[in-house]
């Protein structure tokens, strides 16, 4: 009887945690989802203001004054890509809010369109299993960072963004159409590292492939991910 009251204690208190773990992840979730509407509400609404100040002020600037267009051009250029970094915090936050991440990534990628006029398009391979939230979380970082780098630096006319949800594995794979990565992208900036490391927390692995444009996948067995 001992033994059995024990074990029933026992089991009690190990549900006891588990929910309480459930809460505090709740609670956190919804502070996330919170943080993000806020961004969006006031620091993306301000820069989004500072970039249409600048465009009136490019073509109201006397164009015989090169110094100072081409000031205004970069200073332009600036706040659009600000604008484009304030979307992973308030973006990320559908994630938290429990949507599939097919459907956060759509939304990403027409953002991404509308601030940098760059065509983003998300293919969609199988149906999307149960994910967890640091899984979707982890995916959705990779590929804005993919996103920027294609931006930023490789000039592309064009993303894409391909979800492949197989019987054993999902893959991510963002690929561009820009003029590729340096011999040695992997030490340049923390852009690969962050992506790497997101690859690896959620147990997955990256890879890259840069020829006549880039392509970064992460590959993540369902059996890696407690949702799946």
């Amino acid at each position: 009887v001992v033994a059995l009251v024990y074990l029933i204690l026992g089991f009690e208190r190990t549900r006891g945690t588990v929910n309480l773990e459930r809460e505090r992840d709740r609670a956190l979730h919804r502070q996330r989802a919170e943080l993000s509407q806020a961004i969006h509400d006031t620091t993306a609404q301000s820069a989004y203001m500072i970039g249409l100040g600048l465009e009136t002020a490019i073509a109201l600037a006397d164009k015989s004054n090169r110094l100072l267009v081409e000031n205004l051009q970069a200073t332009y250029m600036l706040s659009k890509s600000t604008l484009w970094e304030l979307r992973h915090p308030i973006d990320i936050g559908l994630v938290f809010e429990g949507r599939e991440l097919a459907n956060v990534l759509q939304t990403h990628a027409s953002t991404f369109t509308s601030i940098t006029s760059v065509p983003a398009e998300v293919f969609i391979n199988g149906k999307e299993p149960p994910l967890s939230t640091s899984t979707k979380s982890g995916l959705f970082s990779i590929a804005h960072n993919a996103m920027t780098n294609a931006y930023r630096h490789a000039f592309a006319s064009s993303v894409a963004i391909s979800l492949d949800f197989g019987p054993n594995l999902v893959r991510m794979s963002v690929s561009d159409d820009g003029i590729g990565l340096p011999d040695n992208y992997a030490q340049r900036g923390h852009g690969f590292r962050n992506m790497r490391a997101s690859a690896e927390s959620i147990g997955g692995r990256l890879e890259v492939r840069t020829d006549g444009g880039t392509v970064i996948s992460c590959l993540i067995p369902h059996d890696a991910d407690p949702g799946g």
